[in-house]
């Protein structure tokens, strides 16, 4: 019964650890996601830099050919071309910001991996000392039926005494 009842505890413990992995690996696979979500996202916004660059290029280039043709409107065009560049500047420090933070997923990420490796490894082990426990409990019952036959065997010999001393008493 102690035996059963440590192997109910140990069952208990890894149903337990099973669960606090599933726990982990659904952790892990909603990082994994937000990490996919954030990079889809910098290739969009990168994309859009480069349509802005793109843009900027076409822009800063027919500004400079109508200053050519007219150096009246040359000042705002200066005013537009530097209004342009600190949009681009802009952009490229929030692709940095977004860059640092892909960075800091991806760190996260491995984190877990290695949290979550070290689990697994944990929970490999439990399951061979489950199965070590498995072993030694089936030996327990084996030798707990041979020693209830054994016993078995001896109450029948103790009663066979008893009715031979009760019909030699009679």
């Amino acid at each position: 019964e102690d035996a059963e009842a440590g192997w109910g505890l140990e069952k208990a413990r890894v149903r337990e650890q099973v669960e606090r992995l599933q726990q982990a690996h659904a952790l892990r696979e909603g990082e994994q996601r937000r990490a996919v979500e954030l990079q889809a996202d910098l290739a969009r916004w990168r994309g859009e830099l480069e349509r802005s660059m793109s843009e900027l290029t076409r822009v800063r280039d027919a500004h400079e050919r109508e200053r050519e043709t007219s150096a009246a409107e040359g000042g705002a065009l200066q005013t537009t071309v530097e209004a342009l560049r600190t949009a681009v500047e802009e952009l490229q420090t929030e692709g940095d910001a977004l860059r640092g933070e892909r960075d800091v997923i991806r760190q996260q990420v491995e984190e877990q991996r290695e949290k979550l490796s070290a689990v697994e490894t944990t929970l490999q082990d439990e399951r061979q000392r489950g199965t070590v426990l498995a072993g030694e409990l089936e030996d327990a019952l084996s030798i707990g039926g041979e020693v209830e036959r054994n016993l078995e065997e001896a109450h029948a010999r103790v009663r066979e005494t008893e009715l031979r001393r009760a019909s030699a008493d009679a």
